[in-house]
């Protein structure tokens, strides 16, 4: 006899057991509930996917595709839950070479310690374990401590050591650029009598060559 697909609504070979009964139909390869044909009725259109309608899937398929769809959504999380690493940084190393051959390779850090502790000095020679290329240690930038300028020596501080002869008695000491001021300002002018020293005799300001303006 003929039955119906009810997926594809086309016609297939079938027995009336078939009826209302769950197979896979030839034509559409969807498993359907076969149905005897209606005279009248017109062809009925093609009906969507039986993947889209799970009443109409048998258990084991149902079950069967939603755990394939939890595997599928557990590996997509966890491909995406995997931590991005940043590429790996590569340490340049470094071989002391000395009258027994290269020791290490030793890291930057540790090449700057020795330097640091006078375990290497300017003259050795280092070699590039990536490259091969031999240095001399003074050449490598950065490797030894720059050499500290030594302090400027402090310039000698300026003594007093002039006197001031005034009408109520010796003033002072007075350094060398105060005596000028008193020049400048008109403190101290040619009669003025000063002394160097706390010992001689006083003169007067006018044999002091270049105290006051006037002898410039």
């Amino acid at each position: 006899m003929i039955v119906v697909c009810s997926n594809c609504g086309q016609n297939m070979e079938g027995t009336p057991d078939m009826v209302n009964v769950e197979v896979r139909c030839p034509n559409c390869g969807e498993w359907t509930y076969p149905q005897l044909p209606k005279a009248e009725t017109a062809p009925r259109p093609a009906q969507r996917p039986a993947a889209a309608r799970p009443e109409l899937m048998g258990q084991a398929r149902l079950d069967a595709l939603v755990g394939a769809n939890e595997d599928t959504t557990a590996s997509h999380k966890r491909r995406h839950r995997r931590a991005v690493r940043p590429p790996r940084k590569t340490e340049e190393l470094w071989f002391v070479l000395t009258d027994s051959g290269p020791k290490g390779p030793y890291a930057n850090e540790q090449i700057v310690n020795f330097a640091r502790q006078g375990k290497i000095n300017k003259a050795n020679r280092l070699r590039n374990a990536k490259t091969g290329v031999d240095y001399r240690a003074g050449d490598i930038p950065n490797l030894f401590p720059s050499p500290e300028k030594p302090a400027g020596k402090p310039e000698p501080a300026e003594e007093p050591q002039w006197f001031v002869q005034t009408a109520k008695g010796h003033a002072g000491p007075f350094t060398d650029t105060q005596i000028v001021a008193f020049a400048k300002d008109g403190k101290i002018n040619a009669k003025t009598m000063l002394r160097k020293g706390h010992t001689g005799q006083f003169v007067s300001a006018a044999e002091i060559r270049g105290l006051l303006p006037a002898d410039r």
